[in-house]
């Protein structure tokens, strides 16, 4: 059986280099890729298909066409989002084997996507690029090996940034001085307790946080234990609860609910000092808010780096990362795979770097460039997107319905983590797959 798999994988590599020497004019020029591309595009994540992708592609093979079909995703804990205008969600992609030729999607949906059987393993096709994936981030392919157990099924193409950002106009009322890159969640969580206290301050927050995951992740919390189940007896556990209650305390003490600031609209209305939270995030028109998202850029703000923990002071939050997949029933599966090693090319890497998705290559100069075509950074302290060398973990497992409940998976008793864990189990199965071991990421 391993010598039949070595012989089919060896085939498809034969295969792809004849395809691109098929595609080789004389000079070394690549002919043009023509005709339809069905593209399959997570709303949800953030990138344009249009900035990020399409207009790339085109510029390199002006006779291709790129046909969008986008899907959003289903909020297990608050019902569907679907409606005339978003008629397909994450699940139907698998369900109803959704034609398509490359797959665009976030890594919090790789859990699901990568167990569904949907894709196309990558791995024949990557000998084709080595000098390409020889200078992608080692944490991004190590992520995507792992989750695909062993196997690739979707590469990294960009990934999101965090920081905290601050209303320059509100601390300037205040009289306070500006926060600082490197600022522990301690000094946040006091400079925002004198901010509420402050006279002049009112019904306005000091602190706005969308995620709460984030910071779980700098301390590497794992929801779950070795055999799967919710780990609520572990010190990590108790230490997001910790958390939580602390940013709880900033609000209850002046008779707020939190739960208005679990999102970015106070801060970019002028209502919250200080926000911490990713750069890009959903872009469904639709207003179902599908995952954190990037506060509208309006007012006076700048940014530092996002808040770290005092034992684990290089640690920023854990990586978003945009992947490229091709779907099982694609016909053009080559073609395809030669658009995607376009768009991690240095030409692409460093036009989207300059329109705000970072790149995924290691090397420091993409950082330089990183949002420089984007009005609403000039004059920003951009590098305190890349202040941390070291990034955060959560289980492997970890995925956008968990992003979405957040810390609410630590409470009621384990009623959310059970609920999820079922309704996880009856989605895979209803794909034909039955869950194996519990893997961490």
């Amino acid at each position: 059986m391993k010598g039949k798999f070595l012989l089919l994988s060896n085939f498809f590599v034969i295969a792809m280099m004849l395809f691109l020497a098929s595609c080789m004019e004389s000079g070394g020029k690549i002919k043009t890729i023509d005709g339809p591309f069905t593209v399959i595009w997570d709303r949800g994540a953030g990138p344009s298909f249009e900035t990020h992708f399409a207009n790339h592609l085109s510029a390199k093979y002006p006779e291709a066409v790129f046909e969008q079909t986008f899907i959003i995703r289903e909020f297990r804990y608050l019902g569907g989002g679907r409606d005339a205008m978003h008629p397909l969600d994450v699940y139907d992609i698998a369900e109803k084997d959704l034609p398509g030729d490359i797959i665009m999607f976030e890594s919090t949906l790789a859990p699901y996507l990568f167990k569904s059987g949907y894709l196309e393993p990558l791995d024949p096709y990557l000998d084709t690029i080595l000098g390409i994936m020889g200078r992608i981030d080692s944490r991004a392919l190590d992520f995507v090996k792992a989750l695909g157990g062993g196997r690739t099924y979707g590469i990294p193409f960009g990934k999101d940034v965090y920081a905290l950002y601050y209303n320059t106009a509100l601390f300037d009322e205040l009289g306070l001085p500006y926060p600082t890159d490197g600022m522990t969640w301690d000094d946040v969580f006091g400079l925002a307790r004198e901010i509420m206290n402050h006279p002049q301050m009112g019904t306005r927050a000091g602190l706005a946080l969308s995620d709460m995951t984030l910071p779980f992740s700098q301390f590497h919390l794992r929801f779950f234990d070795e055999f799967g189940m919710p780990d609520d007896d572990s010190l990590l556990w108790a230490r997001a609860l910790e958390f939580k209650k602390t940013f709880n305390e900033l609000y209850e003490q002046k008779g707020m609910s939190f739960y208005i600031y679990e999102h970015p609209f106070g801060f970019s209305d002028g209502q919250a000092a200080m926000y911490a939270g990713h750069y890009l995030g959903d872009i469904n028109p639709s207003g179902f808010r599908d995952r954190p998202f990037t506060p509208p850029y309006k007012g006076d703000w700048d940014l530092v780096s996002f808040p770290v923990f005092e034992d684990a002071p290089d640690t920023g939050p854990l990586a978003d990362y945009y992947l490229l997949g091709i779907p099982r029933n694609s016909q053009k599966k080559p073609e395809a795979f030669q658009l995607i090693a376009h768009l991690l090319s240095d030409e692409v890497q460093l036009a989207n770097s300059r329109l705000g998705v970072a790149s995924i290559l290691s090397d420091p100069f993409w950082i330089e460039s990183f949002g420089a075509d984007l009005s609403h950074f000039h004059g920003k302290r951009v590098r305190s997107f890349f202040h941390h060398p070291e990034e955060g973990s959560l289980d492997l497992d970890f995925d956008w319905q968990m992003q979405r409940a957040g810390y609410r998976l630590l409470e009621e008793e384990r009623g959310w983590m059970m609920d999820y864990l079922n309704y996880r189990r009856e989605k895979l199965e209803k794909v034909g797959v039955v869950e194996g071991a519990h893997l961490e990421r």
